[in-house]
Protein backbone atom coordinates (compact mmCIF):
# COMPACT_ATOMS: atom_id res chain seq x y z
CA UNK A 1 0.00 0.00 0.00
CA UNK A 2 1.21 3.50 -0.66
CA UNK A 3 1.15 6.17 2.03
CA UNK A 4 -1.31 8.24 -0.01
CA UNK A 5 -3.85 5.42 0.11
CA UNK A 6 -3.45 4.54 3.81
CA UNK A 7 -6.17 6.84 5.19
CA UNK A 8 -8.68 6.10 2.39
CA UNK A 9 -8.20 2.35 2.93
CA UNK A 10 -8.73 2.72 6.69
CA UNK A 11 -11.90 4.72 5.99
CA UNK A 12 -13.08 2.15 3.46
CA UNK A 13 -12.58 -0.70 5.92
CA UNK A 14 -14.72 1.08 8.50
CA UNK A 15 -17.67 1.27 6.08
CA UNK A 16 -20.63 -0.55 7.65
CA UNK A 17 -22.29 -1.69 4.44
CA UNK A 18 -20.42 -4.72 3.07
CA UNK A 19 -21.17 -3.99 -0.60
CA UNK A 20 -19.98 -0.37 -0.28
CA UNK A 21 -16.90 -1.47 1.68
CA UNK A 22 -15.88 -4.01 -0.96
CA UNK A 23 -16.54 -1.58 -3.81
CA UNK A 24 -14.53 1.17 -2.13
CA UNK A 25 -11.57 -1.11 -1.33
CA UNK A 26 -11.50 -2.49 -4.89
CA UNK A 27 -11.50 1.02 -6.30
CA UNK A 28 -8.60 1.96 -4.04
CA UNK A 29 -6.63 -1.17 -4.94
CA UNK A 30 -6.89 -0.24 -8.61
CA UNK A 31 -5.12 3.02 -7.75
CA UNK A 32 -2.03 1.14 -6.57
CA UNK A 33 1.03 1.12 -8.81
CA UNK A 34 1.13 -2.13 -10.82
CA UNK A 35 4.04 -3.60 -8.85
CA UNK A 36 2.34 -2.93 -5.51
CA UNK A 37 -0.91 -4.44 -6.79
CA UNK A 38 0.95 -7.55 -8.00
CA UNK A 39 2.64 -8.05 -4.62
CA UNK A 40 -0.66 -7.51 -2.78
CA UNK A 41 -2.44 -10.08 -4.97
CA UNK A 42 0.22 -12.68 -4.24
CA UNK A 43 0.19 -11.87 -0.53
CA UNK A 44 -3.59 -12.38 -0.44
CA UNK A 45 -3.28 -15.70 -2.29
CA UNK A 46 -0.66 -16.84 0.23
CA UNK A 47 -2.77 -15.74 3.21
CA UNK A 48 -5.77 -17.58 1.77
CA UNK A 49 -3.66 -20.78 1.70
CA UNK A 50 -2.51 -20.21 5.28
CA UNK A 51 -6.10 -19.65 6.47
CA UNK A 52 -7.26 -22.78 4.64
CA UNK A 53 -4.98 -24.82 6.90
CA UNK A 54 -6.02 -23.07 10.12
CA UNK A 55 -6.97 -26.36 11.77
CA UNK A 56 -3.26 -27.22 11.72
CA UNK A 57 -1.52 -23.84 12.03
CA UNK A 58 -4.13 -21.98 14.18
CA UNK A 59 -3.97 -19.01 11.81
CA UNK A 60 -7.60 -18.39 10.93
CA UNK A 61 -8.64 -15.14 9.26
CA UNK A 62 -9.02 -13.38 12.62
CA UNK A 63 -5.45 -14.19 13.67
CA UNK A 64 -4.07 -13.24 10.27
CA UNK A 65 -5.85 -9.90 10.44
CA UNK A 66 -4.20 -9.19 13.80
CA UNK A 67 -0.76 -9.95 12.38
CA UNK A 68 -1.12 -8.27 8.97
CA UNK A 69 -3.73 -5.58 9.61
CA UNK A 70 -3.00 -1.88 10.08
CA UNK A 71 -2.16 -0.77 13.60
Amino acid sequence: MTWDLYEPVIQALSEKDEFNRITYVRTLMLQLPPTNRYVLQHLFKFLRKVAAKSSVNKMASKNLSIVFGPN
